[in-house]
């Protein structure tokens, strides 16, 4: 019993770990930070949700960075696996670019189980543990309807303590 129970215990984490894994046409990463996890896309395959689920981790924090499927039908296997996803940062006008109905699906699954949705734009920064990350395009009330989403793809600085010196991040 007692191995049953320790198989689906978390483990703990400490410190800062960055891990880029190849998903199909895109990429995916997770930045686990202290205990807390940051997925950056999710591909095109279930490859992220099978990398999460073996390390028995749910995500903090899903950043996609615009709504084209490559970067998104990862959502679904997240979904259909119970891995739970507490919040969602999209660009900000994401859902009024081209994008793919796929991505579009994705989004409103994530809203259905429960995960907060957040529109973000040049100057929002949220906390980790050991820094922050800050948003760095799109530029806020700046958007225009109806361009390919790749144009307002949301690009991201994570700026991370890691002993011993900083460690900085940028993707887009």
């Amino acid at each position: 019993l007692a191995i049953v129970v320790l198989s689906v215990i978390p483990w703990p984490q400490a410190g800062t770990t960055y891990v880029q894994l190849s998903v199909g046409n895109a990429d995916a990463a997770v930045v686990q930070d202290e205990g807390t996890v940051w997925v950056i896309d999710t591909g095109e395959s279930a490859t992220l949700s099978t990398y999460l689920h073996q390390r028995r981790m749910s995500v903090d924090t899903l950043v996609l960075s615009h709504l084209h499927s490559d970067h998104t039908d990862g959502v679904a296997d997240l979904v259909r696996s119970g891995i739970p996803v507490r919040r969602v940062i999209l660009p900000e006008g994401a859902e009024d670019q081209a994008v793919d109905a796929e991505a579009l699906e994705a989004v409103r699954l994530l809203e259905a189980s429960g995960a907060e949705i957040i529109h973000a734009g040049r100057g929002d920064r949220f906390s980790l543990p050991s820094g922050e990350a800050a948003v760095l395009w799109p530029v806020h009330g700046a958007v225009r309807c109806g361009q390919d989403a790749n144009v307002y793809s949301l690009a991201l600085c994570l700026r991370l303590k890691v002993t011993p010196a900083e460690t900085v991040l940028c993707s887009s």
